[in-house]
This record gives structure tokens, C-alpha cells and sequence, in this order.
């Protein structure tokens, strides 16, 4: 245990305690759910990316100036 924890009974005692009461599986559960939506918003953002360049790629390919009208 690091220098400025307290002795580790304590320690112990206290992550004891979170697990009866349930508190360490709901900070569990929030940190998973938090992370996820961060991945999904990425994941998000690099598929609406990908989208908005096919359409552009698709309109070029049909007409040129559609493609810049799209904008």
C-alpha cells in the first residue's frame, strides 16, 4: 500500500463495507456505462464521417457540381 494510505485493515474495512452495501458494483456499473458511451460517441462520429464521404464520392461520381451544391 502507497505511504499516505491509512493502515490497511482500514482500507480493507472500509472496501468491505462498499461491497455489503453494494456501492462498489454501482460505481462498477456507472464507470463501465460511462465508458461505453464515450466509445459509442467516438465509434459515432468516425461513422458519420465515413457516411458524409460516400455521399460525396457518390454525388461526384454522378455530377461534379452536385457534389459542391450539397455543402
Amino acid at each position: 500500500m502507497p505511504a499516505d494510505f491509512p493502515p490497511w485493515p482500514r482500507v480493507y474495512a472500509s472496501f468491505a463495507r462498499w461491497r455489503d452495501t453494494g456501492l462498489a458494483t454501482e460505481l462498477h456499473d456507472r464507470l463501465r456505462e460511462a465508458v461505453r458511451r464515450i466509445r459509442w460517441r467516438k465509434t459515432r462520429s468516425a461513422a458519420s464521417r465515413a457516411l458524409s464521404a460516400r455521399r460525396v464520392l457518390g454525388r461526384l461520381k454522378r455530377a461534379p457540381s452536385a457534389a459542391l451544391r450539397w455543402r
